[in-house]
């Protein structure tokens, strides 16, 4: 098969498999625009970062509402990797009030070139343009929030120096010799994933986060390039996983953790990884359920509320 032809056919596929996941995401997440609408704080003092797209829009409403559920003393951004539809952001502004909606910088940004081969690169791109608070959370669109995240609450209130992340499903990063030669270290955090991540502002200076681009985007073995470069660059510094019985990180098969285990206990965060995950995961669909569920009422009780009257009088 000729290489243009395979260029086509993966293109027709991805094209395919993005229709098909777009069509579960409305017909299993459509309930979550008549919920009541979260005030946020954009004056906190830290920030809660996410790059979407057209077609993760209600996925990530849900997720920003369930870690609302339990605090909103804290600015959101979203950073649109260009297919948001006026629509989107009207959604976007109509539910999560005080939210921060950001273009990529485009291709005078000279992270830019790395946008067409690993699009997440993007979430870079943003915090580096527009994030300022000392605290910065990276969370991914397919996150749901079952309890609260006292660990991370504890982090953004008292003020620890370690960031954070929430564990992977499997090894990518300790298991690339080249990675690790290319960047003269012995072992990166383990089973690392910048799904939901915590670092600090100072953590990002451009032309380190260029320099560990350029790097990465020259090893082939490395293939989720975006990943590898929050991993560099946050390996550096002083940085540990969260439980990973509380965060956890879901596979294909419904109610599957890493090694193939079962989500057993109750964990306060889940993340549906990859977009086969979204569409076939039954749990992913039974725990959205839950959270919007839970919406109901206009008044949340708990720390979110709490959090809620200090952004209301600010």
């Amino acid at each position: 098969m000729s290489q243009p032809l395979i260029s086509t056919v993966r293109q027709w596929y991805s094209t395919l498999r993005s229709s098909y996941v777009q069509h579960h995401n409305r017909r299993r997440f459509q309930r979550i625009v008549r919920t009541p609408a979260m005030k946020t704080h954009p004056q906190a003092p830290a920030t809660l970062c996410t790059l979407t797209c057209h077609r993760d829009v209600l996925m990530y409403l849900v997720a920003i509402k369930s870690f609302l559920t339990f605090y909103r003393d804290v600015a959101v951004m979203v950073f649109d990797d260009g297919t948001l539809t006026r629509a989107d952001r009207r959604l976007l502004e109509q539910h999560i009030q005080g939210i921060g909606l950001y273009a990529l910088p485009g291709p005078d940004d000279p992270l830019d070139r790395h946008v067409a081969s690993d699009r997440n690169v993007g979430k870079l791109q943003g915090v580096l343009r527009y994030a300022r608070t000392h605290k910065i959370l990276l969370m991914d669109s397919d996150v749901i929030f079952l309890k609260e995240p006292t660990e991370v609450l504890r982090w953004i209130v008292e003020g620890t120096a370690v960031r954070w992340y929430a564990q992977d499903l499997s090894e990518h990063h300790n298991s690339k010799g080249e990675l690790k030669q290319a960047f003269g270290v012995s072992a990166f955090p383990p089973y690392f994933n910048a799904g939901f991540v915590g670092l600090f502002r100072e953590d990002l200076v451009k032309d380190e986060v260029r320099h560990i681009l350029e790097v990465v985007a020259g090893l082939p073995t490395v293939k989720f390039k975006e990943q590898a470069a929050w991993c560099v660059l946050l390996g550096r510094k002083a940085i540990a996983p969260l439980s990973e019985r509380r965060y956890v990180t879901c596979g294909f098969r419904s109610g599957t953790a890493r090694g193939g285990g079962v989500v057993d206990g109750q964990p306060c965060f889940l993340h549906f990884v990859s977009g086969k995950t979204h569409a076939v995961n039954s749990l992913y669909v039974s725990c959205a359920r839950r959270v919007i569920n839970g919406l109901g009422s206009p008044s949340v009780p708990g720390r979110g509320a709490a959090a809620s009257e200090r952004a209301d009088s600010g």
